[in-house]
């Protein structure tokens, strides 16, 4: 092998380990993110390289905890200028910085409607290797309602809370889980879609990876009565293939299922009270919406579901609400 073949090869060698190896890897779509602040707002940004200059991800304000989009590109001398989109896709505002160490440090944020702009300081922080984020003691879950937006949100945390990572979003309603106490991974969650009507969509769902991916599972449930949506949602203690959900449907009445294969196939079910033990109330109109319930129901009106289902007029005597005591009280004439 000549000499000049062997310095090409080993040129090429060292091309290749950079582009495998570095944060910003395209073979790879290896996502950097990093922690520092807008001025004085604190942020979190997640971003890849895709091709040889396209910078993609996505960034959030932590207070605020809604993801913007990001697109941009790396310019001569590594130079780089980085656009946000909101969720209809309006460019908001611009990330000025570059690339330095095959690393991102940004240099000034600029508010593109109110021509604003603010010095920005980030710092790349690893993100947790999988190992660690599939310690159950460490996933948490948690919904968060904005009123201005109609909207709530479902999250997980792989490392005790400090970070959270979007699973859905229900537009017009909120979202009710329940998670395996033994294994904190498999997690199902579904709508309660307040207005469906007015363009809300209920669905069902479960996930096996604390919310990273999931399957729909919402063609599971019988159609027979109509659109389904969700008030509470639990999971056996013992076994989380067994899950009992109390619903609704638009134009009928509640109902209460029971499903022994994780959510393939359901069945109507007699309930108890155990069923009722989480309602605290819906999110909407609380003071306190950023940090919402697992559940969306009222307890004196699930109390009063499962003494109509069941028939057992004695679960009216918990009723705390005079009228729904009495409307109980009555079922007995029916």
């Amino acid at each position: 092998m000549s000499y000049k073949k062997s310095i090409n090869i080993i040129i090429l060698s060292l091309i290749l380990f950079y582009f495998i190896f570095s944060p910003f890897s395209y073979s790879q779509a290896t996502t950097s993110q990093y922690k520092g602040k807008i001025g004085n707002y604190p942020i979190t940004i997640e971003v890849y390289k895709e091709g040889k200059d396209k910078i993609k991800g996505r960034y959030m304000y932590d207070k605020v905890r809604k993801w913007l989009r990001l697109e941009g590109k790396i310019l001569k001398n590594n130079r780089v200028i980085i656009y946000e989109y909101d969720e209809n896709n309006k460019n908001t505002g611009r990330f000025i910085g570059k690339i330095e160490d095959n690393k991102l440090k940004l240099i000034s944020w600029i508010n593109i409607t109110k021509n604003i702009i603010l010095p920005v300081n980030i710092q790349n922080i690893p993100l947790i290797k999988e190992n660690l984020e599939l310690k159950e003691n460490n996933i948490l879950y948690r919904t968060e309602c904005d009123p201005r937006e109609i909207t709530c949100r479902f999250y997980s945390s792989f490392d005790g809370g400090r970070s959270w990572n979007l699973i859905k979003e229900q537009y017009k309603g909120s979202i009710v889980y329940d998670y395996d106490k033994k294994n904190k991974r498999i997690v199902y969650f579904g709508d309660s879609g307040f207005n469906v009507m007015a363009g809300g969509k209920c669905g069902f769902y479960k996930s096996i990876d604390g919310g990273k991916t999931f399957i729909d599972l919402t063609n599971k449930f019988p159609k027979s009565k109509g659109i389904r949506c969700f008030e509470v949602i639990q999971v056996d203690s013992n076994n989380s293939n067994v899950i009992y959900v109390y619903a609704y449907e638009y134009g009928s009445e509640p109902s209460f299922w029971k499903s022994i294969d994780g959510g393939n196939t359901w069945v109507e079910y007699v309930p108890d009270i155990s069923i009722c033990k989480d309602c605290e109330g819906p999110c909407w109109g609380s003071e306190n919406m950023e940090n919402c319930t697992q559940t969306d129901c009222e307890k004196d009106i699930c109390y009063f579901d499962v003494a109509k289902i069941s028939n057992d007029l004695s679960i009216c005597d918990k009723i705390k609400n005079e009228r729904i005591k009495k409307y109980c009280y009555n079922l007995k004439n029916q």
